[in-house]
């Protein structure tokens, strides 16, 4: 899986394999379209969705003789996954006890045949709320297939009841597709959603799965692939997508056997001050480490000796407002870590901004500067990345009343300043400029990282990682994603040896060997 770039400074994503984020009404028509193609039932879909489920399941009810898998299912098409899944548990010989509310009345077609089929094989329905509930083991496994993507209106008060009674049990929970209560496309919460599941989602990661008010729900996720048409999915243009590692594999380059470090480009990192040498230190490292071939530190003279043994790969400059620099030397520019929010640091940035020949990368204080003099938005160069956490682009773009709002802001700054935005948090989003009207450009969510990233100096390395990509010839858009995906991935494999506790930024940089040669490069 690759990004195909266009010829409009090879910034566009071209139609890719990366997995969609699509609307509801979108993956009805997939399975609408792969019942026509592949000339089978909604009843044969329904059936290998809930085949794909089984290994999870299996695994997580390891001791099939003292546990239980508790099915709780609804009267439409989400109920009857777990009404078929019920019933291939209990082919394998798993205890299964099958619930559904009290009001379950009018089920859909597929799932009344496999209601249908539950009964003939002997198994008692069970109605929630009429009925005392066993008591519950250690072990035992909850499924949540009441509502699904079809969420509409409010909450049936026993609905109510049976999510509320779902989430007050202390094991583990497993949604089918998305917890029921959540809206599918929604950054909003329900009164009742079922909270911390694991979710089994079918094909496609649903969008709600990345709004930070729907933290919780699921507490985590995994696509299952259910055989969707893959002509449909390779034709219909999603607003958004999925990175994942197959996403990377084509888009990193390999060296040859005769580059030398000039082929590799000139970096020009602008951070630090009097007491943030630290994040030029970590910006600096991280950007050797990602393949730059040269690299130059501007920064304040109290900062040149500990840059000088810190980074000994590193040149290191004086940073001086009132000096020309030749910009037209450096392949790659970055400013802002530790940069620092006095005047001379205000000016240098305006300098930088009315002479650099490249977009820039612009971070940390440098977007600071930026959010109070917005008049500099309009000299900047095309392509430029932005790299904000939830204040500094809330400074940037203005107060949002959710995380909806906040896209539609970013992706209009985006356009209005032909900008790469990357808005650094839990799956980093990332936004770049429509550059035609019939263009197309999605957001992209990332699927590496973890909370123990969210520690002091971890932008400084990402910032790093960007810059030192840009620097080598990628362009703003792959630099960007390829930086984030990269970044997370750090996070993770640190975490797997440490903690996320104990997680520090320079740990991340450590890392960044182990990422590249998992690659291959």
């Amino acid at each position: 899986m690759q990004i195909l770039l266009s010829k409009d400074r090879k910034q566009i994503i071209k139609q890719t394999n990366m997995i969609p984020i699509y609307t509801v009404k979108q993956i009805k028509t997939a399975d609408a379209t792969t019942v026509n193609r592949q000339a089978i039932s909604f009843e044969d879909l329904m059936e290998r969705a809930s085949k794909a489920t089984l290994p999870d399941l299996e695994y997580y009810l390891s001791d099939k003789e003292n546990n239980s898998l508790y099915c709780f299912c609804g009267k439409g098409n989400n109920g009857g996954d777990g009404l078929a899944i019920a019933r291939l548990m209990k082919e394998k010989h798993y205890k299964v006890s099958v619930w559904v509310p009290n009001n379950a009345s009018s089920f859909s077609m597929d799932a009344a045949i496999n209601l249908q089929k539950l009964e003939r094989m002997g198994v008692k329905i069970h109605v929630f709320g009429k009925e005392t509930f066993p008591l519950i083991n250690v072990g035992d496994v909850f499924l949540d297939a009441l509502i699904g993507t079809g969420m509409k209106g409010t909450l049936d008060p026993s609905l109510l009841e049976l999510i509320n009674f779902i989430n007050a049990q202390k094991i583990l929970k497993i949604s089918i597709d998305i917890p029921s209560g959540l809206r599918a496309e929604e950054p909003t919460l329900e009164e009742a959603v079922v909270r911390n599941s694991l979710c089994l989602t079918f094909q496609f990661p649903k969008l709600a799965f990345f709004w930070p008010e729907n933290a919780g729900c699921p507490m985590d996720f995994k696509i299952l692939d259910i055989g969707i048409d893959e002509t449909y999915i390779s034709e219909t243009k999603a607003s958004a997508y999925f990175l994942q590692e197959q996403d990377l594999v084509h888009a990193l380059k390999l060296r040859s056997k005769f580059m030398h470090k000039g082929n590799f480009g000139h970096a020009l990192l602008v951070a630090g001050s009097y007491t943030k040498a630290g994040a030029s230190i970590l910006a600096a490292k991280a950007t050797l480490r990602s393949g730059a071939g040269l690299l130059t530190v501007s920064c304040p003279e109290c900062n040149i000796p500990i840059l000088q043994i810190s980074v000994p790969e590193a040149m290191v400059e004086r940073r001086d407002p009132s000096k020309i620099l030749d910009l037209n030397k450096y392949a790659a520019i970055a400013i802002g870590p530790g940069l620092g929010l006095d005047e001379e640091a205000k000016l240098f940035l305006k300098t930088l901004i009315q002479n650099t020949p490249h977009p820039l990368i612009l971070d940390a204080d440098a977007i600071t500067i930026l959010s109070e003099n917005k008049t500099y938005l309009s000299f900047l160069p095309p392509y430029c990345i932005f790299t904000p956490h939830y204040k500094e682009l809330e400074r940037l773009l203005g107060k949002w009343s959710n995380s909806g709002e906040r896209l539609l802001l970013q992706q209009e700054f985006s356009d209005k300043y032909r900008a790469i935005v990357v808005f650094k948090g839990a799956h980093s989003c990332i936004t770049s400029p429509k550059v035609s009207a019939h263009s197309f450009n999605p957001t992209l969510f990332n699927s590496t990282g973890n909370p123990g990233m969210a520690t002091a100096g971890s932008g400084d390395v990402l910032t790093g990682i960007i810059l030192g990509l840009l620097a080598q010839g990628y362009s703003s858009l792959e630099s960007a994603y390829i930086g984030v995906y990269l970044h997370g991935l750090c996070g993770d494999l640190a975490v797997e040896n440490l903690s996320q506790t104990s997680l520090i930024a320079g740990d991340l940089i450590d890392f960044l060997p182990d990422v590249f040669s998992r690659f291959g490069v």
